[in-house]
């Protein structure tokens, strides 16, 4: 495929061109442009034009404008992002470039630069972050194993927390009402001199949701302390949250139709309480760079899903100093290079009749070394050389005495090469090639006499990025050669009780499309086109051979459109359709079911309307009422399939005072 999607991606730049001269030749007074957007790619502030590699960047107006109620379902307006419910919990998978199941140990989400995925087979805790203390969200499709280490495979998501400026004061309030007794309040201030700032964040949303016994009860607090100095800011972020969810279960595959919003576990529930503190700097001395993290994160979960029980505490420690240094060699270099010294610790109870009580202790130790280089040859062209070694340290013991203490420990290493040429003033195209890991998590290791190996990644991608006065557009192309691929396979694959294995050769190969288009001074179009092939290049399990079957929870198509209308400068429409395709089942492995989810589109509408110092905002979700479910599973022993039903449509209303 990858070589038909270079024949589809000559295409491309061909139409391209010609779009360009027509774009070109019409007069817009609009602007689409992302050229003075600060990022932080590099794990340094810099300007994103000066990015090798195309960095996405929302900021977070757009997403609070969006009418988006999470971070995932925003993210799912992404090419290449797909998010799915597959327990009722806010905090939804992510999974980027058809991971599957899998898709959150291979996609990294940051916090400020610092990792927020988990070492354990769960979602990063999204609903922990304030909607209203986010700045900008920054994605690198592909991209992050360099710089940030193992998970990185597919992508990272770098979400930045806003933090006071000099002088700067303000402060909001802000309450909604909505379908499921949904109820949300919010509140944020920022007050700063020349010396010190302080910006805070208070967030309360409760909801008895679509489902029955799924109702969710979240409270979130943010806040940034720093000092401003002549070299630069000293600041600490901190972070708080408490979850309680109730847990609906699945439904079966008959319940979908006779009672969708029901559940056969009343009594189930969980709570989660987060805690996040990140001490950092970022010193500016003339041209060189010095900045500095220490972060510690814990966790605290708890869960009953009758008739057993689980108990989780976990814990983060993270120590990442770093430098940046530019210099000329006959040609300007920009090095970043650094260490990452983590830590992590994990404890579990659980019990789950008939099995007999368990409790695990486990820790990793990462240390990593990484250098980065960027390279200029002239204004048209970029080049990046990146490289990391991390060894990475792991022990695993059964508490209760069931085995002895296992331990692991390997030298792992992730490298990039990637090529930016500007074509034209509006037109350039890259080229990138590397290598990352993923190693085997708490849960992966779990049941195993031996850890499982780290899974490793060769990847390519080609892609061409234009922006105009009028238009942008992205279109890549890529390529993941995975070996040693870190999966579940069920009892019909690997009998007798299934289990988690390090895979046979594996492939994922795709094509993303995104583009915005101001049509008029007041609409905007914007749109994405994914197309992922997930194969197992070969491999036989139980007898069954999975040799060129695709990976169960991938669709092989997604797209959506997005039409932005300014009717009156204090009013904003928007319209957002999306479609997902077919996807085998979870559980297929061997394709064999002979069924695959169905397809579905969303469509959702929200307002803005602006009067003084409020902001009136209403959201409709899922507006024609579409029956449809983003995650189920089959059955190994009988022709049927449990789901997790996505909600109707709802709606919620809610205003904003600006102070």
């Amino acid at each position: 495929m990858f070589r038909t999607g270079l024949a589809v991606f000559a295409g491309i730049i061909t139409v391209v061109l010609a779009g360009n001269t027509f774009a070109q030749s019409v007069q817009f007074s609009g602007e689409i442009s992302t050229e003075d957007v600060v990022v932080t790619a590099t794990r340094f502030e810099e300007l994103a034009r000066d990015q090798p590699i195309g960095t996405q960047i929302f900021s977070g107006e757009e997403i609070r404008a969006s009418g988006v109620g999470s971070l995932p379902q925003f993210l799912s307006r992404s090419a290449g992002i797909y998010t799915r419910d597959n327990f009722g919990s806010p905090n939804q998978q992510i999974d980027m470039r058809g991971f599957g199941i899998a898709g959150d140990q291979n996609t990294l989400i940051m916090v400020d630069g610092q990792r927020i995925s988990e070492n354990e087979q769960i979602p990063a805790d999204l609903a922990s972050i304030p909607l209203s203390s986010i700045e900008r969200i920054e994605i690198l499709r592909g991209s992050g194993a360099v710089l940030y280490g193992g998970g990185a495979s597919a992508g990272t998501i770098n979400i930045i927390t806003r933090g006071a400026t000099p002088h700067a004061r303000s402060a909001s309030v802000k309450g909604g009402y909505g379908s499921y007794d949904t109820q949300l309040s919010a509140a944020s201030a920022t007050i700063a001199n020349d010396r010190v700032g302080a910006t805070f964040n208070l967030g309360q949303f409760a909801s008895d949701n679509y489902r029955d016994n799924n109702s969710l009860e979240q409270v979130n607090f943010q806040s940034d302390l720093r000092l401003f100095g002549k070299n630069g800011p000293v600041y600490l972020k901190i972070n708080m949250a408490d979850q309680d969810l109730r847990l609906p279960g699945s439904r079966t595959e008959q319940e979908l139709v006779t009672n969708r919003r029901g559940t056969d576990t009343p009594e189930d529930f969980s709570t989660l309480r987060t805690s996040r503190f990140n001490l950092g700097t970022d010193l500016a001395f003339e041209r060189v760079q010095a900045a500095a993290n220490l972060t510690y994160r814990k966790r605290d979960a708890f869960a009953l899903n009758q008739p057993g029980r689980i108990d989780i505490e976990g814990s983060d420690t993270t120590f990442s100093p770093r430098l940046r240094i530019p210099f000329s060699l006959g040609v300007e270099h920009d090095l970043v290079t650094g260490i990452d010294l983590d830590q992590w610790k994990y404890a579990t109870s659980s019990v789950f009749p008939p099995f007999p009580a368990s409790a695990i202790r486990s820790e990793q130790t990462n240390t990593g070394f990484y250098v980065k280089d960027t390279l200029e040859f002239g204004a048209a062209t970029r080049m990046n050389l990146g490289a990391r070694a991390q060894r990475v340290e792991t022990t695993i013991e059964d508490v209760g005495g069931a085995g002895p203490a296992r331990e692991q420990k390997r030298d792992l290493e992730a490298w990039e090469v990637a090529l930016r040429q500007r074509l034209t003033g509006t037109i350039a195209v890259y080229a990138k090639t590397g290598k990352s890991f993923r190693v085997a998590n708490v849960d992966d290791n779990r049941f195993l006499a031996d850890p499982l190996e780290p899974q490793t990644s060769r990847d390519s991608e080609i892609g061409v990025d234009v922006s105009t006065q009028a238009a942008s557009i992205r279109a890549a192309v890529y390529q993941m050669d995975i070996k040693n691929e870190i999966a579940f396979l069920p009892s019909d694959v690997l009998p007798p009780f299934g289990g988690n294995v390090n895979l046979p050769p594996t492939l994922r190969e795709g094509l993303e499309l995104e583009a915005q288009w101001r049509v008029h001074r007041d609409v905007i179009l914007s749109g994405h086109y994914t197309y992922t092939a997930a194969k197992y290049e070969q491999g036989t399990f139980g007898g069954v051979d999975v040799t060129g079957n695709t990976i169960p929870l991938v669709p092989r198509h997604r797209a959506g459109v997005t039409a932005s209308m300014l009717p009156s400068p204090r009013l904003r429409i928007s319209a957002t359709v999306t479609y997902v395709g077919e996807q085998y089942y979870d559980n297929d492995q061997s394709n064999s079911f002979g069924r695959k989810m169905p397809d579905y589109t969303v469509t959702d509408f929200s307002a803005s309307y602006d009067i003084g110092r409020w902001t009136l905002d209403g959201v409709v979700r899922n507006a024609f009422n579409e029956l449809y479910y983003s995650y189920a599973i089959r059955s190994t022993t009988v022709p049927t399939f449990n789901a997790y039903p996505s909600a109707e449509r709802s709606v919620l209303l809610s205003a904003r005072y600006r102070f």
